[in-house]
């Protein structure tokens, strides 16, 4: 029979009481305790750290008595700069005044927090390791099978060097042996860590023919699944010999993206390439892997379903390539092949490489390769510059990091947030730290019975979103016409395609609502290039989804305007851009040339980081514009025939047409496509042809009645959603056009019914403020790539248009 007391299973305790409770316990020691953080300076682990202190504080307030021992915590990070910059972030949270160094002996430290806590920073590299040289044993092993048993084998004798650490530690701290410390947490994503040995693997399995014939990957996932039992078993060794807590922050690895149909898990992920779909449905075997071995060890894992939140926000900083980038970036440099000299995206140090804004050059894909002059072009070298180049880095006003992620921009995070929901590292360490320091919630447990917190969005997510809605500072580099409107980091050159696609829609209405009187009124004195994009984005309109809605009537004038726009080569083509027909001298000639470099430099980002941008010439010619990493076939463009090759070989191989390849390509994978109609793809990959697939759509009517089609069809669907995208002008115009008819429908009456609709910002005269990373979380809904979490039905449909 129900009574009052089983309520009590839907309410979590009060944490701040249970702290009192714990600081006027007689038989636990707080003060006494010893934790270890792995990867302590990341984002979970140091925001776990961060909270621990804020606990002592509470503990030390609600204490009876003075304690006279001090609390140690042993944090870990990569190397000695990572650790600085956690302390500093420490700092700036509780005031470097409340810190003391007592010792520093090279990359290891010890603070004291408000003479309450010690804090023991140290290092260490989480590789694991083989006992041997497996290349050089496989090359004395005739028989495959024999192969494949001794790589098994092998997978399952690594060495992982986390326990040893932990006894090392407890010598280092009078510990015996079997004696244990009060909690270990890992904020380290051990599926990462496993990649060291997966890369190896997926080599040897290919040199030595392993993988023929193994279409199930049974041969590979054996040889993987022995590495990651490795790695928890090091984990299991700890929770049974050393630590009375061990907490796993984990991951599903594609953020909760993915619903099962028929029993499978399927991957539903915008922000990847769809043609990364193999690849991302083994991340997510494995990390489903190493939960089931975290369960089995005993241990508890936190697993993050979801988005992670910001804990760092760099401000007016150069951007680093990213990790992938570099990394083709230093092959190709290596093996001769770089368009550019390597030193040129190097830092101070020579450490990492920087991004930076290189020229974009026009880019053939079909026969013949031409020159500039219109003749026949010999392969060549490409040369995006050398050392001596004054070649610009590349500069935002922010970047938001978040964990082992990297980093965002405002639109590349606002688009992700509201798609794949967030959970921010505070509440996400929160569930850690009480776990370690009051054992998990008695009214309501955080974790089941096998050990697992299955952790998605909460209403803590609004927090994340104040922080982004309510800057100033943020909206304005939102609407900027000069901002980067997305980094490199979240993997898919589509996503990030469509909002350089925002951002120069933004930059041309801006720059076509430039009222030439006002600058002859207002520009009486030289202004810098910083003072020009200020002045441009003070005195312009903001873009609005009514104006898009606009010009997608007119789609041969807006084509134009693109066309233009990327063929200004000088002041003069940008004063007849912008309407201003009095004398180029003095000051407003300076301010030409600052706007003319703003311009330029705005354009050749997109490119630099890896977009493409393909658009439609004066003769009526399709165009392509690239920088030296061209991301949709992930390529280092070393020649001017290196792309014109790379699509001769996939249409060959596949038996494609080329024209279908190549609109495939813009469209699915990630072009600026400035192109006069739309492009209506509807396959995720090509390897299977493309037949009826690509088409070209050259009228709104026709698009409207297209994408109506698809969606009847997938609403008797019972499978995954059929997958689709679009390109083009007419396809950017028509899809806008689609949203802002459902946003019509808002009627204040009604309340929180009005959805999804609530979250588009609105001016003085209620027209709707063109947000880049919102209209782009919408696109997700819309191509049916919105996270499944049972209430789906608050955001837009299948389909750009409403209702039929």
């Amino acid at each position: 029979m129900l009574t009052k007391d089983d309520f009590q299973q839907y309410k979590h305790q009060s944490y701040f009481l249970k702290l009192k409770e714990l600081a006027c316990s007689t038989t636990e020691k707080p003060f006494e305790y010893k934790m270890v953080f792995f990867g302590g300076t990341g984002a979970v682990g140091g925001q776990a750290v961060i909270e621990i202190l804020e606990s002592y504080i509470c503990l030390k307030t609600a204490s009876k008595t003075s304690p006279t021992s001090k609390p140690q915590l042993i944090i870990t990070g990569i190397n000695k700069a990572q650790i600085e910059q956690f302390c500093s972030k420490l700092f700036q949270v509780f005031g470097k005044q409340k810190f003391e160094k007592t010792d520093e002996k090279g990359d290891e430290s010890i603070l004291v927090f408000d003479n309450l806590v010690e804090l023991h920073f140290k290092t260490l590299m989480a590789v694991p390791k083989f006992r041997m040289d497996l290349e050089d044993a496989l090359s004395r092993i005739d028989d495959k099978e024999t192969k494949i048993r001794f790589l098994i084998g092998e997978a399952s004798k690594t060495t992982s060097p986390f326990e040893a650490f932990i006894q090392d530690i407890k010598i280092q701290m009078g510990l015996k042996p079997t004696e244990k410390i009060k909690a270990v947490f890992s904020g380290i994503p051990v599926p990462s860590v496993a990649t060291y040995h997966f890369e190896n693997i997926d080599q040897l399995l290919d040199k030595h023919g392993l993988s023929d014939g193994d279409t199930e990957k049974t041969i590979e996932r054996s040889i993987k699944k022995e590495i990651l039992k490795g790695l928890a078993e090091d984990f299991g060794d700890i929770k049974k010999h050393h630590s009375e807590e061990v907490l796993m922050a984990h991951t599903t690895s594609v953020g909760g993206m993915y619903q099962i149909i028929n029993g499978e898990p399927i991957i539903k992920l915008g922000y990847a390439h769809s043609s990364l779909g193999d690849l991302l449905k083994e991340k997510q075997f494995y990390a489903n892997e190493l939960t089931i071995h975290y369960s089995n060890f005993g241990l508890k894992s936190l697993v993050t379903a979801s988005a992670i939140g910001i804990d760092y926000i760099y401000a007016s900083s150069t951007l680093p390539l990213s990790s992938g980038v570099s990394r083709k970036f230093r092959h190709a440099s290596e093996n001769g092949t770089l368009p550019f000299d390597l030193k040129l995206a190097q830092d101070k140090k020579g450490e990492r490489l920087l991004n930076k804004i290189f020229e974009a050059k026009p880019l053939a894909a079909s026969h013949p390769v031409l020159d500039t002059k219109g003749n026949a072009a010999e392969k060549s070298d490409n040369n995006f510059g050398n050392a001596k180049d004054n070649i610009p880095n590349l500069n935002v006003n922010y970047a938001l990091r978040s964990g082992e992620n990297g980093l965002f921009s405002l639109d590349n995070a606002y688009s992700l947030y509201l798609n794949m929901k967030i959970a921010s590292q505070e509440e996400l360490a929160h569930v850690l730290v009480s776990n370690a320091l009051l054992g998990d919630d008695e009214q309501k447990p955080w974790f089941d019975k096998h050990g697992i917190c299955y952790y998605t969005q909460t209403d803590n997510s609004s927090l994340v979103f104040a922080l982004l809605n309510n800057r100033t500072e943020f909206r304005r580099y939102q609407t900027s016409a000069f901002s980067t409107k997305a980094f490199q980091e979240l993997g898919s050159s589509k996503h990030q395609a469509e909002l350089h696609m925002h951002g120069l829609f933004i930059l041309m209405h801006k720059l076509k609502n430039l009222n030439p009187k006002l600058l002859t009124d207002q520009i009486k004195s030289k202004y810098k290039e910083l003072e020009v994009r200020q002045f441009v984005d003070t005195n312009t309109p903001k873009l609005l989804l009514e104006d898009i809605v606009e010009y997608g009537k007119d789609i041969k004038s807006l084509t134009k305007s693109f066309t233009e726009l990327l063929s200004i080569k000088s002041i003069e083509d940008l004063a007849f851009y912008t309407g201003f027909k009095g004398e180029l001298k003095g000051f407003i000639k300076t301010f030409y040339i600052g706007l003319y470099t703003a311009i330029t430099n705005t354009i050749r980002s997109i490119t630099s980081l890896g977009t493409p941008i393909i658009y439609q010439t004066a003769e009526g010619k399709d165009e392509i514009l690239a920088g030296p990493y061209f991301a949709p076939l992930d390529l280092v463009l070393t020649t001017n025939y290196t792309l014109i090759e790379a699509i001769d070989d996939l249409c060959t191989q596949h038996k494609l047409n080329r024209n279908e390849f190549i609109n495939w390509l813009v469209c699915n994978n990630g072009f600026v496509d400035l192109r006069p109609y739309a492009i209506l793809n509807t396959a995720k990959t090509f390897t299977g042809g493309l037949t009826d697939d690509v088409r070209v759509i050259e009228t709104e009517a026709s698009f409207r009645k297209a994408i109506n089609n698809l969606k009847k069809k997938n609403a008797k669907n019972i499978e995954e959603n059929y997958h689709y995208n679009t390109s083009g002008l007419l396809a950017y115009c028509g899809r806008i056009t689609g949203l802002y008819e459902q946003l019509k429908q808002f009627d204040l009456s009604l309340g929180t019914f009005n959805g999804w609709k609530a979250l588009f910002p609105i001016d003085g005269h209620e027209n709707h403020i063109f947000i880049p990373g919102l209209v782009e979380a919408m696109r997700h809904y819309s191509e049916g790539l919105g996270k499944i979490t049972g209430s789906e039905f608050l955001y837009p449909r299948y389909g750009y248009f409403g209702n039929l």
